[in-house]
């Protein structure tokens, strides 16, 4: 995943390092989030291929959601509430 870039030594560097499938030979019932994974590990800027299979756009989404959730706790210890403000999706 993205979010380990930048590890050099110890278990981390070795975490994402599985040998790559193709989609029909992956046999699991996360087969789609593995393969989108597995892409992004790949080339991170080849969004053509992260986007393969398309007909699965529920894999998609839920990978965003899980490199989302990256971010957020990266943000966690930048973001404050004095010094970003506050974005809300209702008339508060």
């Amino acid at each position: 995943m993205v979010m380990a870039e930048g590890v050099a030594t110890g278990w981390a560097q070795d975490f994402y390092n599985w040998p790559d499938e193709s989609f029909e030979e992956i046999d699991s019932t996360l087969a789609v989030q593995q393969y989108i994974q597995q892409n992004i590990r790949a080339d991170c800027s080849n969004i053509d291929k992260i986007l393969e299979p398309s007909e699965e756009k529920y894999g998609h989404l839920r990978q965003f959601c899980l490199e989302l959730n990256g971010l957020v706790v990266k943000l966690q210890s930048e973001c404050h509430p004095d010094t970003c403000t506050q974005m809300t999706a209702t008339e508060q």
